[in-house]
Parts: structure tokens; C-alpha cells; sequence
């Protein structure tokens, strides 16, 4: 794992003190070395986490002849068979380090080299043959990658701050992120929440050649054919089989490593396999909330499976003064908020786990292929609510919205309420709706902290100049709703976007898959290496190995999920790896007591920072933010989720808006 960072200007204005500053800003990343080289046109910036080839492994590296030079980060689990492939071919390597085959086989299969690399990475190299700039991301978006240009340059980097601190580009807000945000927790690819900065899609690669604007271009791999024949027996059985490959694969390491360990299956079965493939006990770790049962403070259990597996066990605490204090430390590294309240005890688990390990792996990514949560169950609805006639749509979609503290309702009204089967998805996912956003972005937003400007980015909306314009002509509420409709569509547009590959799927298969491919890279996937790599911990998620999703795929979602048994198949597959008792818990991941706190200190510190004198009263109407802390408060309500996402984006706002003006370009 490293922090890459990539300036190409033709101009030769950009010095080495840019690239530097690019360096400090991803130290974080890779405390182990740095490098800063310069090629024509093109500077490459790199920080080191050395995990593969320690003493032999450092970065840029150069094919034979020098005219391929790459900066990667991440790492490919399938590099030592591509190796002995491209050395028969003639290819020789001057490391042992697995990013070194990304060089060669570029060299070998041009951009398609992307579609050979099974692992989490995200990379640039610059092709002096070609004179052009070369970047990717992988199939899901494991790895982040962030770029911009000003038509002339183009930057990018593996965080947002390298690029701030580049000095290319000043932070403001885009309006219509944070409608995505709002509406979704995340900002989906390409925007983000600072203007005029866009993150690349997984699966995708980004090619800027002198004097031309960038290319955006998606390999995403549409799932195989559907397999026709084989029983859930046989499926569980090859699952189990291929997952404990794929866990052996990721154990891939010449530095300790480690396992992150809930209360819940998967991160036991991670750990179980780990058990399976290794001569020595893992290294587990977790952490708890004392004074909040067993259902939030997972330590209980974790001890536990970690006895039954065998395993040297490791547990720390969170409180609820630990929580604000770390989310104040949090959200400068995690950069684009993703209203997930465990990143702060994500972030103080890394640092934990840090001090013995440099790798974990973690059981993320096992919900969104097999159907763990509940709109996965709700997503079996959709057939039914296109019977539902459209004259009776509306009123029983505002019945369902009065119903107090009712989440299942709310989900049923948004289903209702959607046009088409692309919007009804998007809505299973989203957690407020669209009156409730226009009430909170009404603002005029012309003050220092709503600084409000659009992108004239390619690819984008050509009607966002109107919203822009209409925050000074006909008043913050009509730009909020215009701003709305823009953002929807750009949902639409993504969401349809991925769901072609699964278009001859059933409405599950596609829930999965757009849950799989849209809403976990720029969410859970985001927090993950953020909250890991600002420990300089890399962290490792199995249940999404290239090879292992080829399979999961390609499974009918009607014997992965069933009526009220999400993760059916799965948990009959993880049933052979661990000990009696572990795979019949219930679902159990790293949560925290957030929505307690939310009725108590953490409303009253919501409203605080929204008060009607501060900076952010230019963006968000203090007194709708009011009306849904009281609400909550009082119980009318279920509003956690879009109060803590109010609550990171005020620290977000104070992280990177409400900075001296000297920051930035």
C-alpha cells in the first residue's frame, strides 16, 4: 500500500516543491520512503507502505528500456503467475515486488493489462513512447484515485488533500454532491464534495496526453451466465472451497498481518480460513463500547470466536467522548464524508491494530453480493409495487411517510413513489427524500462557508449553470430544487449505467449487483481505506478477490438471498469453516451507540453547529436541521442516519471550507 500523486503540465511550470508537498501530504500512506521523479512533461510523487520485497520493492519502476514508469498502490494477489507468464514472454524484472508486474504487462497488453490484475490497486505510469499519462482503478473500487485539470493540466493523487496541497485547486463545495450526499450517505464517481475535484469509477482508466482533455473509460466486467443447474449444496460447497482460496491469496505479505474480528460471521470466517491456511495462530482485533450490551459492544463475542478459532486476541474501547473527539481526527483523512458513524472507531482500531500488524484483512463486502441487509429484502417488493396503480401510489406513500420511527415504511413509500425500476433500486439506498433535502438546502448559500460553485466538467448535466444562477434570481428553494432534479438524474444515469450488465437479470440479481458495484466503492469500501491507510495500515477484503466474485456473480440471486433469510447461501458455505454457534449469529459488524448519543449530547452538538450565526447557515438551513433533531429527540422520528451525516459534514465543512484563504491555488 503507498500514496501516489501524478502532475502532467506541459508547460514544465509545476516545480518540485509541488511534488514535495504532494509527498508530505500523503506521508500518512506510506511512512516507509518517498520518491519524487521528474519525466518530460510528467512529475510522479510516491509514498511507501512496504509490504511485498521490503528491502527491494521501492518506487517509480522503470521497464527494461525506460520508457515505462510506474507509481502503484495496492497489490496484486495474482502477480507471481502473471510474472512467470511475462518472463517466458521475455519481460525482465528488476524486483520482487508484486506492483512490478503492472509495468511488464503493460508493456505486454497495452491498457487492456487491467483486465489481467486480480487484486485492490489503484496506479499511474507514464508512457514516454506514447507521451501519455496512464491511470487505473480496480474493479471495485478498493483503492481510491482522484483527479483534476484546468484543461491545460491534469493532477491526480491518491487523496484529495495531495491534490489541495498541490495547490491546483482551492476547496468549495458542489451543490449537487451534496444533494448525493444527503440523499445517499456518499457521493457516487465521479463527483465528490469539493468542486471541481472527481474521483475515478472503479474499474476504470483515465489516459491525459499533452494538450488534450482526459479520457474516461470504464472495463467493468459484466457477470457470466447465470448457472443453471448446480444446488445450493454443491454452490455452499465450492463458495467455502473458493473463499479459502481467496483468503490465502490476500495473506499475501513479507511484513505481519492480521484480521479485523467483530461479533458477527464474517469476520469470523475470514479468520477461520486464515486459521486454515497458516502454520500460526492470526492476529485478531476489535473493539467495543463499554456500558451498551452485547449487541453494540461486540467484544463478548469476538472474544469468543476468537477462542473457538485460536487465535492471539487483541480488543480495545470507544467511548462517548472518544467518539466526537475522533471524528474531529477522522474526517480530514477520510476527505469525502460517507455517513458511516463506525469510521471514527474504524480509525481508532486501525491505529490499534497498527502497532502489531502492518496488514488486515476484514470482512467487509459479504452484504451487498449476498444480500445482508434489509433493502435487499425489501428489493423482493419491487415486483409487487408495479401492481400498485398509480392513482393510489401517492396517497399511500404519504401514509407511510407519517408513520412515526417506521423504518420499513419509509422504504415502502420511497418504492412507491418511484418511476421505473432504476429509480425504485436508487431509492432503496437513499435516505431522505427530496422535500426533506430542498428544506435543508434552501439556503442563498453566498456566504464564505456555502461557497457554491458548479463544475463545467465534461460529462456533465449542461443545465447545472441554471442552478447557479438561480441561487441569486429566484431564491435558495427553487435552486434546491432544481439542484435536486439535477443530481437524481445523475443517479439515474449511473445507476442505469451499471445495471446493463445484469439487464436480462431479475430485480434481485440487480439490487445485489448495483449494491455491489455503485454503493459500496464510494461508501463502505472509501471509509475502509481511509480510516486503515491513515494508520498506515493496509486492510484486505476477501469476500471481494476478482476470482471469488467471478463465481458469486454468477449465482442466481434467488438461492443467495430467500424471503427473510439474507445471506442464505452464504452462511450455509461459511457454516463448513467455523466452529458450532458462529455461523447462526445474527448479523453483527462494527457499529457504534451513535443514535442514543443522537437523542442526548450528539443532537444538542448537531444543533450547536448549525446554530443561525455559523458558517454553515450559508449552506444548510439551521431550522430544519432543528425540526429533525427534535423530532429524533422526542421519538417522533427515525432520523440517525441523515443527523449523523449533518453532524460529519460539519466537520468536514470546518476540515477544508472554513480554512484561511491562503489555502489552495
Amino acid at each position: 500500500m503507498c500514496g501516489i500523486g501524478a502532475i502532467l503540465d506541459p508547460a514544465g511550470a509545476t516545480g518540485t516543491e509541488c511534488a514535495q508537498r504532494v509527498v508530505e501530504a500523503l506521508r500518512h500512506r506510506g511512512p516507509d520512503g518517498d520518491a519524487v521523479r521528474r519525466i518530460g512533461p510528467v512529475t510522479l510523487a510516491h509514498t511507501r507502505l512496504a509490504i511485498i520485497d521490503v528491502q527491494g520493492g521501492d518506487q517509480p519502476l522503470d521497464s527494461e528500456d525506460r520508457q515505462i514508469t510506474a507509481i502503484v498502490n495496492g497489490e496484486i494477489y495474482n502477480h507471481r503467475e502473471l510474472r512467470a507468464g511475462l518472463e517466458e514472454r521475455g519481460h525482465r524484472f528488476a524486483t520482487h515486488s508484486d506492483s512490478e508486474v503492472v509495468v511488464h504487462a503493460y508493456e505486454q497488453h497495452g491498457v487492456d493489462c487491467v483486465r489481467r490484475l486480480n487484486g485492490i490497486f489503484a496506479f499511474a505510469l507514464w508512457d514516454e513512447r506514447r507521451r501519455r499519462l496512464f491511470a487505473a482503478r480496480d474493479q471495485f473500487g478498493v483503492k481510491p484515485l482522484y483527479w483534476w485539470s484546468d484543461g491545460r493540466r491534469v493532477a491526480l493523487a491518491s487523496e484529495i488533500g495531495a491534490l489541495l496541497a498541490a495547490g491546483v485547486v482551492r476547496p468549495g463545495v458542489d451543490r449537487v454532491a451534496l444533494d448525493h450526499y444527503l440523499a445517499c450517505r456518499f457521493v457516487p464517481a465521479p463527483r465528490t464534495l469539493f468542486e471541481g475535484i472527481s474521483k475515478l469509477p472503479p474499474a476504470s482508466t483515465l489516459v491525459a496526453e499533452e494538450h488534450a482533455a482526459p479520457r474516461i473509460e470504464s472495463w467493468r466486467e459484466a457477470p457470466g451466465s447465470p448457472y443453471a443447474d448446480l444446488a445450493d449444496d454443491e454452490l455452499a460447497r465450492q463458495l467455502a472451497e473458493r473463499f479459502v482460496d481467496a483468503v490465502e491469496r490476500q495473506m499475501m505479505s513479507d511484513v505481519p498481518y492480521g484480521a479485523f474480528l467483530s461479533g458477527g460471521v464474517d469476520s469470523a470466517a475470514v479468520v477461520a480460513a486464515m486459521a486454515l491456511r497458516s502454520s500460526a495462530p492470526p492476529s485478531t482485533f476489535t473493539i467495543g463500547f463499554p456500558g451498551h450490551g452485547p449487541t453494540l459492544d461486540e467484544r463478548e463475542y469476538a472474544a469468543e470466536s476468537a477462542r473457538l478459532i485460536g487465535t492471539e486476541h487483541h480488543a480495545t474501547v470507544m467511548t462517548e467522548t472518544d467518539f466526537l473527539a475522533e471524528l474531529t481526527r477522522c474526517i480530514p483523512r477520510l476527505e469525502e464524508p460517507c455517513g458511516i458513524p463506525s469510521a471514527p472507531a474504524l480509525l481508532q482500531l486501525s491505529r490499534f491494530a497498527a502497532e502489531r500488524v502492518k496488514v488486515v484483512l476484514a470482512g467487509q463486502g459479504a452484504d451487498e453480493p449476498h444480500g445482508g441487509y434489509g433493502r435487499h429484502q425489501a428489493a423482493a417488493l419491487l415486483r409487487r409495487a408495479r401492481l400498485v396503480p398509480a392513482a393510489a401510489a401517492a396517497p399511500a406513500a404519504a401514509l407511510a411517510r407519517a408513520l412515526p420511527r417506521a423504518a420499513r415504511a419509509r422504504r415502502t413509500a420511497h418504492l412507491l413513489g418511484g418511476r421505473g425500476e432504476a429509480e425504485r433500486l436508487l431509492r432503496l439506498v437513499e435516505i431522505t427524500d427530496e422535500p426533506v433535502r430542498v428544506a435543508l438546502l434552501r439556503r442563498d448559500g453566498r456566504g464564505r462557508g456555502g461557497r457554491l460553485r458548479h463544475r463545467a466538467d465534461a460529462g456533465r448535466a449542461p443545465s447545472e449553470a441554471q442552478a447557479g444562477s438561480q441561487d441569486g434570481t429566484k431564491g435558495g428553494r427553487a435552486a434546491a430544487v432544481v439542484t435536486a432534479g439535477l443530481a437524481q438524474e445523475e443517479r439515474l444515469a449511473a445507476a442505469r449505467d451499471v445495471l446493463r450488465d445484469v439487464g436480462g437479470r431479475n430485480l434481485l440479481d440487480q439490487a445485489l449487483y448495483l449494491d455491489t458495484r455503485m454503493f459500496l466503492p464510494d461508501g463502505i469500501l472509501l471509509c475502509n481505506d481511509k480510516m486503515s491507510m491513515a494508520a498506515g495500515l493496509e486492510l484486505r477484503v476477501p469476500f471481494l478477490d476478482l476470482e471469488l466474485m467471478r463465481f458469486v456473480e454468477r449465482i442466481p440471486a434467488r438461492q443467495r438471498v430467500r424471503p427473510r433469510a439474507g445471506k442464505r447461501l452464504h452462511r450455509m458455505a461459511m457454516e463448513q469453516l467455523l466452529p458450532a454457534g458462529i455461523a447462526d449469529r445474527p448479523k453483527h459488524g462494527f457499529s457504534t451507540p451513535y443514535d442514543g448519543w443522537l437523542r442526548q449530547s450528539l443532537g444538542q452538538e448537531v444543533e450547536r453547529r448549525y446554530a443561525s450565526r455559523s458558517e454553515l447557515a450559508d449552506l444548510v438551513d439551521p431550522a430544519a436541521v432543528a425540526r429533525l433533531v427534535d423530532e429524533h429527540r422526542r421519538g417522533r422520528a427515525d432520523h440517525k442516519s441523515i443527523l449523523y451525516c449533518l453532524l460529519e459534514l460539519s466537520e468536514w465543512h470546518a476540515a477544508f471550507v472554513e480554512v484561511p484563504e491562503t489555502v489552495g491555488a
